[in-house]
């Protein structure tokens, strides 16, 4: 296999967009082939087939991605825990500043 396509399962399957992600999957998919190509060397190439192509299909953000869900279901599920962050589109500015003008009538 040609090592572009392998750095590009490594940055798929740890996650894209960051770089502890493209780190954590080069980690773990050549743990894996290391483990693989010693223990069943002639399976590896369908194992990474079928992590590219699940982790395309179900993971689409990767382990990373998976993680950062996982973190924001178990904070919502907790009772009185708040949101760190404001929702997507609002930014949290104050009161004199929320309605577009720096002037407060």
């Amino acid at each position: 296999m040609l090592p572009s396509i392998e750095m590009v399962v490594w940055v798929a399957a740890g996650g894209r967009g960051t770089l502890v992600g493209a780190v954590l999957g080069a980690i773990g998919v050549n743990w894996l082939q290391s483990w693989l190509t010693t223990s069943y060397p002639d399976l590896w190439l369908i194992v990474l087939g079928g992590l590219f192509m699940g982790v395309v299909l179900f993971f689409p953000a990767g382990a990373v991605g998976g993680l950062r869900r996982l973190g924001g279901l178990l904070r919502r599920s907790r009772p009185g825990a708040r949101a760190m962050t404001a929702p997507l589109g609002q930014a949290s500015l104050g009161p004199s500043r929320a309605g577009g003008s720096d002037t407060t009538a």
